[in-house]
């Protein structure tokens, strides 16, 4: 009774799977289906949003769906652009060492494959696009187990944006259909399935006038000033959010010379908030005279979604020298100053 029992149920899988198996293959030839994931911060979600672009480009009509993490930058960056938007667990590599987090982080990537495998099953990319940030590999480790069963008529490109893989893309990488790279060295990492194409930037980060990116903006600067443009990354930087809060006491004397925009970040961790901090420096280093004056040339804002205007209208850009932000600055040839 026990045998025919588990060979009811074991017939019963193998259905489901073959006809799981042709509804992927009837959905994904009949349409362009691509699923999009990479996360965490800007420095990967980016670089995949100027990837589907490019494919739009070519397959207009192509359908997009995005999975990522909850409360990460992919949850503000992504919700703009009108693509669906899918979450699912994950958390970061803590290293080999055993310890509470070592379990946490194997409980909810199975819990994430889990909920990666529905997703699939449900979507049925033809492609998937990863690029990098722990945010990926629920998907691509449950696309890579489906597509060992023979369910999953999937194909898996990986982009590396930085000339030393990340964990993920390292160990993933292998596997992958191609891995996209943006420098030349990293080649010899990937002998077999390596391929140059550069770092991907979005359509948006363009060459326009002043006065186009002006009206766009939800702030005016007179033609006279000079533009200094900062910010540390999608997520911030402490050191630099404080350090051109206090740095704005020095440009009092000129604040009719100069204009400056601030990027703070979205960062919102239990160990730093971004935004809050910020807000809280100011207010506590300047006097109300003080603020009044450095609001006609200091604007402040945590993300900026539209940072292509922002870039053409300044003179000068100061953030960090993340792979981003230098392939945006050098596309538009802007005059930089680099924090490593």
């Amino acid at each position: 009774m026990l045998l025919m029992v588990v060979s009811a149920i074991a017939l019963l899988m193998v259905m489901a799977a073959v006809a799981a198996s042709l509804r992927w293959r009837r959905l994904s030839a009949s349409e362009a289906r691509v699923l999009l994931t990479g996360g965490g911060t800007g420095g990967h979600v980016n670089p995949c949003l100027a990837i589907a672009e490019g494919i739009r480009g070519r397959e207009p009509e192509s359908r997009f769906l995005y999975v990522g993490v909850r409360g990460k930058a992919e949850a503000v960056i992504v919700g703009r652009t009108g693509y669906p938007l899918r979450f699912v667990k994950a958390v970061g590599f803590p290293g080999l060492r055993l310890s509470p987090r070592i379990i946490k982080f194997f409980a909810l990537l199975l819990v994430g494959m889990t909920q990666s495998i529905v997703i699939l099953l449900g979507f049925a990319p033809r492609w998937i696009v990863a690029t990098g940030g722990y945010v990926s590999a629920p998907i691509v480790f449950a696309a890579l187990l489906l597509r060992l069963l023979r369910i999953a008529p999937v194909r898996i490109f990986v982009h590396e944006q930085n000339s030393t893989p990340g964990l993920f893309n390292a160990a993933i990488g292998r596997w992958a259909d191609r891995v996209l790279l943006t420098f030349p060295q990293t080649s010899s990492l990937f002998p077999k399935n390596g391929v140059v194409v550069g770092y991907p930037v979005r359509h948006s980060i363009a060459v326009k006038t002043r006065e186009q990116a002006l009206a766009d903006l939800p702030f005016q600067v007179s033609p006279s000033r000079k533009v200094v443009f900062v910010f540390g990354g999608s997520q911030g930087s402490r050191s630099i959010n404080r350090g051109i809060v206090d740095a704005l006491r020095h440009l009092l004397p000129h604040h009719s010379q100069v204009f400056i925009i601030h990027g703070m970040g979205l960062m919102a961790s239990d160990d730093y908030r971004a935004v809050e901090d910020t807000e809280k420096r100011f207010q506590s280093s300047y006097s109300a005279e003080e603020q009044e004056i450095l609001r006609s040339c200091y604007y402040r804002q945590d993300y900026f979604h539209n940072i292509g205007d922002i870039y053409a209208i300044s003179d000068l850009v100061v953030c960090r020298a993340g792979a981003g932000s230098l392939n945006e600055i050098s596309r538009l040839a802007k005059p930089a100053l680099l924090i490593p």
